[in-house]
């Protein structure tokens, strides 16, 4: 806490923006996580996770038509691109969130095509992506940009190709991959 003496009877406040820091984590064990998103689903963005890791709570927003679930997709983020503000005082800027882009490629061309063209004119999902064993989930709300490209190759294969972007302060948080709900299934 800073204070600054004015006069003999006035005092001024500056509260402390700092987040208290926990503490880094350090293991002499290997435990990497391996690359690849492997799988992405839809949240509305009224819904909220207690547990990010149960499964009841996806399999709840599945059932209920809060999560759309894409369960093989291959496709990359990337980590995010810092975006600054202007500093004040000694600060040279501000970190005033990031710009975050997923890329994902679904193979289920033909059958998706309904989905793809209205997904692209809503602003109401975060999104989800997989890693090798963890699951993780943006705050915001993203903007989906879906193409389907045709090569000039016999032997190619015609898929989705879908970028997603969003901003946000918080990098998305590693959970647990919740067990069976990334597996393909069909709801009735």
């Amino acid at each position: 806490m800073k204070f600054s003496v004015l006069s003999t009877r006035q005092l001024i406040y500056y509260p402390s923006c700092e987040t208290p820091i926990p503490q880094h984590i350090c293991t002499p064990c290997d435990t990497h996580e391996h690359a690849r998103v492997r799988g992405v689903a839809f949240i509305k963005k009224a819904f909220a996770f207690v547990d990010p890791s149960s499964a009841t709570e996806w399999q709840d927003g599945v059932a209920s038509g809060d999560i759309i679930i894409i369960p093989q997709t291959n496709g990359s983020f990337d980590g995010g691109t810092p975006q600054e503000g202007p500093g004040y005082g000694d600060s040279v800027s501000t970190y005033i969130g990031s710009d975050f882009v997923l890329q994902f490629k679904d193979p289920l061309y033909s059958e998706n095509c309904s989905f793809y063209n209205a997904l692209k004119k809503s602003r109401n999902y975060k999104i989800a992506y997989l890693t090798e064993t963890k699951v993780h989930i943006s705050g915001k709300p993203v903007v989906v940009l879906p193409k389907a490209p045709i090569a000039d190759d016999i032997n190619g294969i015609v898929e989705w190709d879908v970028t997603a972007k969003w901003r946000e302060s918080e990098i998305p948080c590693p959970y647990d991959i919740p067990e069976g709900i990334f597996d393909c299934f069909l709801t009735e």
